[in-house]
């Protein structure tokens, strides 16, 4: 039947055979969706306990790689001393190999607390972007403002001289207002 019915619509077959068993009764398609809900939900809640189980790990190893680390430097330093006198024999020569090979352990055992300063370095980086996008949003904001209020200074000058040139205006024409008629009898004369 799902053939038929994935060559009658041109579906794929298990698209076509999951149609045809919604359509002929979902129960088995119901229960299978209620499956996967409960698979993601435990699939949650690991994900929870691993996640948690790495911040105790991540903090038990910031916490004990430097304790380490010294104890090894320690160590290699005791074995150099200790081999010092003895580097021209064989079983000094041996001791100061195992000496610097404590040493190199210790660099490594520092290394490994790169990641955590490189996730931190990342995050300082990001809340620094974030913060220099919000100190650049601010820039135009105010540059905006700025225009905004010297275009309306512009405006308020410009009102104000033409008010001031009406008014100049106005008081030249009452200043004239009695001349001109005087004016303007000996020009029409």
């Amino acid at each position: 039947a799902p053939a038929g019915a994935a060559e009658a619509t041109g579906l794929p077959p298990l698209v076509a055979g999951t149609v045809g068993a919604a359509i002929t009764g979902g129960d088995g398609l119901e229960e299978e969706c209620e499956s996967l809900r409960e698979h993601c939900a435990s699939l949650e809640e690991r994900n929870a306990r691993l996640l948690d189980e790495i911040a105790v790990l991540r903090s038990r190893v910031e916490v004990d790689l430097p304790h380490w680390s010294g104890q090894l430097r320690v160590q290699a330093r005791l074995l150099a001393e200790t081999a010092a006198p003895f580097k021209s024999a064989p079983l000094g020569e041996k001791l100061l190999a195992a000496s610097a090979a404590l040493e190199v352990a210790e660099e490594g055992l520092r290394g490994l607390r790169g990641p955590a300063l490189r996730e931190e370095l990342r995050e300082l980086k990001a809340a620094f972007g974030q913060q220099l996008a919000l100190a650049q949003g601010r820039e135009d904001e105010l540059r905006d403002e700025n225009g905004r209020l010297k275009r309306m200074l512009q405006a308020v000058g410009t009102s104000v001289a033409a008010e001031a040139q009406a008014q100049a205006q106005g008081e030249a024409a009452a200043a004239g207002g009695g001349a001109a008629p005087a004016g303007g009898g000996g020009a029409g004369g």
